[in-house]
């Protein structure tokens, strides 16, 4: 990464589009480390749940049975990574306040984290994370079991 900055300073002294192009690949790493886990999480807890709906030789879950699963998967998979997040978060940060930290990597970022703010700094807005992730997975996966989704690929 430090060779891809030297890249861009060196191209033209204050290339603000090479910049954001910086910025944005510095915040891949984090990225991935909280959406992985997130997906391991979510969909693995999603199937476990949604199997123990099963009422009929079939195989078929009720809908609503469904849209608690992936409530439940979703809540749980976002709390469980949003230390990833909140390291995210402060590393993609684009204009630093008087007061806050310089981070020179995930390492140091958690680090300084932990040491400055404690380890509950890492549940920062879980909560509310929770609270917009939880319904947006249970609604996709209710509408994933009703088909609308083929129903509208068809339409269409």
């Amino acid at each position: 990464m430090g060779s891809l900055s030297l890249l861009c300073w060196k191209y033209d002294g204050v290339n603000k589009k090479c910049k954001l192009i910086f910025i944005l690949m510095y915040g891949f790493p984090p990225l991935n480390d909280r959406d992985v886990p997130f997906s391991m999480i979510y969909f693995s807890l999603f199937s476990n749940l949604n199997n123990l709906g099963q009422t009929s030789l079939d195989g078929k879950v009720p809908f609503h049975h469904s849209f608690f699963a992936g409530c439940i998967a979703g809540c749980t998979a976002a709390v469980s990574v949003n230390p990833c997040d909140v390291i995210k978060t402060r590393l993609q940060s684009l204009h630093k306040g008087a007061n806050e930290e310089m981070y020179s990597g995930i390492i140091d970022c958690a680090r300084k984290i932990w040491v400055k703010e404690g380890p509950s700094a890492f549940l920062k807005g879980s909560a509310c994370r929770a609270l917009v992730i939880a319904p947006l997975f249970g609604i996709a996966q209710v509408v994933y079991a009703l088909g609308v989704g083929e129903a509208v690929l068809e339409f269409a």
